[in-house]
C-alpha cells in the first residue's frame, strides 16, 4: 500500500461510489455505517483531524474495525445482509482508492 500521510477516509466519495456500483440499493444505511465506523475509529484512539493519518491507520486495521461496524449497524436496526454488503463494497472502494 502506498503511503497516505495526512490523508483521511473521504466518505463521501464511498457514498457516491457506492451509489454507481451497487446492484442491491441498501443506500439507506450508508449513514449508519459511517457514523459507526468512525465512532470505532474515534473508540480506537484514533481522531480524523484534518492532518490524521487515517487512511494507513484503518488499512492496518480493517478487520477489526469493519467487524466491529457490522455489529454495531445490526444492533442498530440494520439487517445483517445489508450490513456485509455495505462493509463489502467498502473494502473494495478503499482498496480501490487507496492501494
Amino acid at each position: 500500500m502506498k503511503r497516505w500521510a495526512g490523508y483521511t477516509v473521504a466518505f463521501d466519495k464511498f457514498k457516491t461510489y457506492y451509489k454507481a456500483t451497487s446492484r442491491t440499493d441498501n443506500s439507506r444505511y450508508l449513514e449508519k455505517f459511517s457514523s459507526a465506523f468512525r465512532y470505532w475509529m474515534d473508540k480506537g484512539g484514533y481522531p480524523q483531524g484534518f492532518h490524521s493519518d487515517t487512511v494507513n491507520w484503518v488499512h492496518a486495521h480493517m478487520s477489526t474495525l469493519c467487524t466491529k461496524t457490522r455489529t454495531m449497524m445490526i444492533s442498530n436496526g440494520v439487517p445483517a445482509a445489508s450490513a456485509t454488503q455495505v462493509i463489502n463494497i467498502f473494502k473494495r472502494w478503499f482498496k480501490d482508492t487507496y492501494e
